[in-house]
């Protein structure tokens, strides 16, 4: 569970994020200012929602709480340093190709969602040259020459839609299999 707050007192801003991890333990992280838009953002979300999300907090120092209010469960103090870090959704995966396309134009957007763009020479060849580097690092690379067939054998389909064929797109990947294999 998480909830923010920015309180001002004179000329001091106190922000704090409060967290309750797996154990069910209530911390209450004070940052610096460096950290006011996150924490703006944070306090800006739906309670329903922000029970929802993610939030890890690195590199803090132990602090010293208070005593409890009455009813309120115990909690531990933690304050940020220059070197801390505050990562919402740490585990989120997130698409390359969708982060460098962006949703700068929502018309272009609906249109790549409704229309497909069917895949270019060059980016089956970065696909196949990917594969093949994803199976070079997960076993031994002294069989380079297996997984280029495999990896051909498997983008078939994806060939003919882009006119090649497999000796062009062998003779276009294999100098990059040798230097992934060397490397």
């Amino acid at each position: 569970m998480l909830g923010a707050r920015i309180t001002t007192e004179g000329e001091r801003t106190w922000i704090f994020v409060g967290l309750v991890d797996e154990a069910g333990q209530r911390y209450r992280v004070n940052l610096s200012s460096a950290w006011r838009e996150l924490v703006e953002r944070l306090a800006a979300i739906p309670p329903t929602q922000m029970q929802r999300q993610v939030l890890r907090v690195m590199h803090l120092r132990e602090g010293v709480a208070d005593a409890p209010k009455e009813g309120q469960a115990p909690f531990r103090v933690l304050y940020a340093l220059a070197a801390s870090l505050v990562i919402l959704e740490p585990d989120l995966l997130i698409n390359i190709t969708d982060l460098n396309h962006g949703t700068y134009c929502l018309r272009q957007d609906l249109l790549r969602r409704v229309v497909p763009s069917r895949a270019g020479m060059p980016g089956l060849r970065g696909t196949i040259i990917h594969t093949i580097f994803k199976g070079l690092l997960q076993t031994a690379p002294s069989r380079p020459e297996r997984l280029l067939d495999d990896a051909l054998r498997t983008s078939v389909v994806q060939l003919a839609e882009v006119n090649s064929d497999e000796a062009t797109m062998r003779a276009a990947v294999w100098p990059h299999v040798q230097n992934l294999t060397a490397w």
